[in-house]
């Protein structure tokens, strides 16, 4: 067992994947950590750079969960998009996004007009990465007081090998194996 597995609290901000979010879920900064188990989600461009648009529109971010948390993440992903409605009512690229994802989802259509509307501040995922296998995760979200940007980060959950899988991924980074 590792240093960081038996004493969780000396593992450090270069070692925990941190993301920088606005409201409406575009990254705006990640550190290294985050890239390598989430990939780098900063280069992304036109709609593919709102989190919400990319669940409901790309297969490949659902693979990154089991799918026994798809609907789950849905349902979350929606919530907080309302939640964020809620707050910049009227405001023209809000509206325009969820016109978008309207017009390219029928899940994120059905699942808007249930209406439900919340604000996540913990959660606990399991995220497949390809270097490591499957990685438990508690997801803490932290808002800036004007609630327009957000930083989420991820530790390992507590009694799985999530501590290890991150140290390791750590070391291996983006290289490929055979």
């Amino acid at each position: 067992m590792n240093l960081a597995a038996r004493r969780p609290h000396l593992r450090g901000p270069l070692d925990t994947p941190a993301t920088v979010m606005s409201d409406l879920g575009e990254t705006l900064a990640q550190n290294r950590m985050s890239m390598l188990l989430l990939g780098d989600q900063t280069q992304l461009r036109g709609d593919r750079r709102f989190h919400a648009y990319r669940w409901f529109t790309e297969p490949s971010m659902r693979a990154r969960h089991p799918a026994d948390e798809t609907e789950h993440h849905s349902r979350v992903v929606v919530a907080d998009l309302r939640a964020t409605v809620a707050r910049r009512r009227g405001d023209a690229d809000v509206v325009r996004l969820v016109a978008r994802l309207r017009a390219a989802s029928e899940e994120f259509a059905q699942r808007w007009d249930e209406h439900e509307v919340k604000v996540r501040r913990a959660d606990r995922k399991r995220i497949h990465n390809a270097q490591v296998g499957l990685v438990h995760v508690d997801c803490e979200t932290l808002m800036t007081p004007d609630q327009t940007q957000l930083l989420l980060v991820l530790t390992p959950t507590p009694g799985t090998d999530a501590a290890e899988k991150l140290a390791l991924l750590a070391v291996v980074g983006l290289q490929q194996f055979a």
